[in-house]
């Protein structure tokens, strides 16, 4: 698996300046190939291990705290896809992106080229939680209580699965922009969602990807503005003043702070961090590949895919200090303080 696990010691935290350069390479090749697998989303268990999905290879793998990297379901090499339940390499998948851990350590990834959420115990026996009500799933995200959060790109909603396996629309109808005080459920719209997180509070954090904003579902079933204008572009500082070119994953960490992927136009992708008043910065910068999933480990250290002429997991400590915490209220009215905004050529 000639992918690059590198780490990144930053001391207090992610810095502005991060980059492929000032890394330390753990897992891979030092050279980028043109055959290496293709790594998409990322999730870390208690334990500190992550779970990458590889969608050329519709598998499963897992790379532990000491950097060995093993295939945990799936077909590995062979690359065979389908739709079979059972243990570790018996499995098969199609094209899976998002994954996500529970406090249990059983696996949940979403199966896009099946559109189906699938579940793997932490021994790695693969079982089909979902199999109909989706389009494109792609983020996907597990709350504290069991509850699973699915960003379907397809059908523009944010559906939630139970523990026991049923689904429900949890906000969102058709492809549009609706959200506000007065708006819940599936009142809201959204277009072509991609990324979800669940921040510590319950709140569900959606990258709403067709219209540049980040939106906030409330406990309520509330939708919010979070994050964003919708004007397209790379403008960080006050909630309502952001600007986003491409949203993709999304994660928060422990403190409540969202980390997102922005794919900006000038081969810079970025790792922005939208604070707990929805005020967005660029956390780090990834040169010259593309950014994919997002993960965060027990002690806020953040994982970033990155894939271009190869694909690699970066680490880098997430700050754990941040701004005073987020009011409980509609973020639709700007939040009082601001950061200092980074323009689409930096």
């Amino acid at each position: 698996m000639p992918n690059r696990l590198i780490r990144y010691e930053l001391g207090a935290g992610i810095g502005r300046t991060l980059d492929n350069n000032s890394g330390t390479l753990v897992v891979g090749d030092t050279t980028p190939t043109t055959t290496s697998t293709a790594m998409y989303g990322a999730a870390c268990d208690l334990s500190g291990n992550i779970y990458v999905t590889d969608s050329t290879k519709s598998s499963i793998y897992k790379i532990d705290q000491t950097g060995n990297v093993y295939l945990f379901a799936g077909a590995g090499a062979a690359g065979t896809t389908g739709t079979t339940d059972g243990d570790g390499a018996t499995a098969r998948f199609n094209a899976p992106r998002g994954i996500a851990v529970d406090r249990s350590g059983n696996i949940y990834v979403a199966d896009t080229g099946n559109a189906r959420i699938r579940k793997i115990t932490s021994d790695g026996y693969v079982t089909t939680l979902l199999k109909t009500g989706l389009v494109t799933p792609h983020g996907i995200a597990c709350a504290p209580n069991g509850d699973i959060f699915v960003a379907d790109t397809g059908t523009h909603r944010v559906q939630r699965i139970r523990p026991h396996g049923l689904r429900e629309v949890y906000a969102g109808s058709s492809s549009g922009d609706t959200y506000g005080a007065t708006i819940f459920g599936e009142a809201a719209q959204f277009a072509s969602p991609t990324g979800v997180a669940v921040a510590p509070n319950g709140d569900v954090l959606v990258c709403d990807d067709g219209n540049k904003k980040i939106k906030r579902i409330a406990l309520d079933g509330g939708v919010h503005l979070y994050c964003g204008s919708g004007s397209t572009g790379n403008v960080n500082g006050v909630s309502l003043s952001t600007q986003f070119t491409s949203l993709g994953f999304a994660v928060c960490d422990k403190s409540g702070d969202l980390f997102v992927v922005d794919l900006t136009t000038d081969e810079h992708n970025r790792i922005k961090k939208i604070d707990r008043n929805g005020n967005s910065s660029t956390v780090a910068f990834i040169f010259d590949f593309g950014t994919l999933g997002l993960a965060v480990s027990p002690n806020d250290t953040l994982y970033v895919i990155q894939t271009g002429g190869s694909a690699a997991v970066i680490e880098a400590s997430s700050s754990s200090s941040s701004s005073s915490s987020k009011s409980s209220g509609s973020s639709q009215s700007s939040p009082s303080s601001s950061n200092s905004s980074e323009s689409s050529s930096s």
